[in-house]
């Protein structure tokens, strides 16, 4: 199906009190984690896991974001004899069933920041579950999937350790968007973007075509997209992606759509796209920094107005925090010394770089598009950009102009 052809039927909203559908099959080798949330206590939930047989069993902790400050799970085992006792990770155990708490935070209007990946619970009627410091693993038992009590057929498999994080997103969706590459269950904290899910939709797919072209995919995107409000005086919009879903923020001013919605809306949505497409060994810099200048690249192709990545360098440079410091040393400070506020750096300096490289190879009638894959590294401790895509980048530009540009950003 073209673009210009998209059918009415590609929106399918969902306005009444009905409840996402998601099938899947649970394989019977399968462990299952069951959640269930109260009616009377919607931001708490149980998550049980039937362990009966399995015999002796080790648990180890759930994967958690770096310097998290979530509680610690409590975590029961129920014995033979119903007995409860207190499960400690890495050491064998047997249990009938274990289970624990996870909470959800409620949605208060417009306050949301996407980017703390904090499980959510929204008054509309739907739940988010992040993966970090919520489901702990069974060791050896890596088949896995979790599902809501009372709706088996809504369930999502749990990601190996190595893959992006879970993200469960169940309830009241707010749409569905079905082309023929894509199918995304939309859930939103309000229905105020609702009329323009059209030409969002259209957008989507000019960004999912390319950039699924770039980073070497070719299937359906399958995945769930959760959106919520933050106002813009907070000065911050954020977004997060896991396994098949990603979280983004969406611009209100007064609890109205601002000219900024859109634009930075498909901006944050295009850089969690290229997170969930790219398969390549990357250091987090270039993760990061390749994500922002794809979902610049990837607005442009909508007629979107949106900064470009060298000039809003250009404009923040003399005010923005550790300016002067090189991406390589950036990337160290954050993974070795654990100081996250080089962080920004890669989304704003490292895009920047990517742009003015790309500008110099399409100069030479190139393109960075087509290099992409030499950037993926064996090693994700390495730092460094790989030598063959240096060696590359000195063929077409010169070896003149890639130090003047490394040295300005590198």
């Amino acid at each position: 199906m073209r673009l210009g052809t998209l059918i009415v039927s590609i929106i399918r909203l969902v306005l009444s009190c009905c409840v996402a559908i998601i099938p899947f099959a649970v394989n019977a080798n399968e462990l299952i984690y069951w959640i269930d949330v109260p009616k009377s206590k919607p931001t708490v939930a149980t998550i049980s896991v039937d362990t009966s047989q399995l015999g002796d069993f080790i648990l180890s902790p759930s994967r958690d974001i770096p310097a998290s400050n979530q509680t610690a799970l409590d975590i029961s085992c129920i014995t033979s004899q119903k007995s409860r006792l207190t499960v400690k990770y890495d050491k064998p155990i047997r249990c009938e069933s274990i289970q624990w708490s996870v909470r959800f935070k409620p949605l208060k209007a417009n306050e949301y920041d996407a980017s703390s990946q904090q499980s959510i619970y929204s008054p509309t009627g739907w739940w988010l579950l992040f993966e970090w410091g919520n489901l702990p693993r069974i060791i050896g038992n890596e088949a896995a999937a979790i599902c809501v009590v009372g709706r088996d057929d809504v369930c999502k498999k749990l990601p190996d350790i190595h893959s992006a994080p879970l993200l469960f997103a169940w309830g009241k969706q707010t749409a569905t968007i079905t082309t023929d590459k894509l199918k995304l269950t939309l859930f939103a904290d309000s229905t105020i973007l609702t009329p323009e899910l059209p030409n969002i939709s259209r957008q989507l797919e000019r960004q999912y075509t390319y950039l699924s072209q770039v980073f070497s995919q070719n299937r359906l995107f399958d995945w769930s997209l959760i959106w919520v409000a933050i106002d813009q005086k907070y000065k911050k919009v954020g977004g997060a992606a896991g396994t098949n879903a990603y979280i983004a923020n969406y611009l209100v001013a007064d609890d109205e759509l601002t000219d900024k919605t859109l634009p930075m809306l498909l901006r944050v949505s295009a850089h969690e796209t290229v997170h969930g497409l790219s398969n390549y060994t990357l250091p987090s810099w270039i993760n990061e920094s390749l994500a922002e200048y794809y979902a610049f690249k990837a607005v442009q192709l909508s007629m979107v107005k949106t900064s470009a990545p060298v000039d809003e360098w250009a404009k923040r440079r003399n005010t923005f925090p550790h300016a002067d410091v090189g991406l390589y040393i950036a990337h160290k400070k954050v993974t070795e010394d654990k100081d996250m506020s080089y962080y920004p750096l890669f989304y704003l300096k490292g895009s920047a770089f990517w742009q003015e490289l790309d500008l110099a190879l399409q100069a030479s009638e190139k393109k960075l598009d087509d290099y992409i894959s030499l950037l993926s590294s064996p090693n994700i401790q390495s730092t460094d950009l790989n030598q063959a895509f240096i060696d590359a980048m000195i063929k077409i530009i010169g070896s003149s102009h890639w130090a003047t540009i490394s040295n300005k950003y590198l």
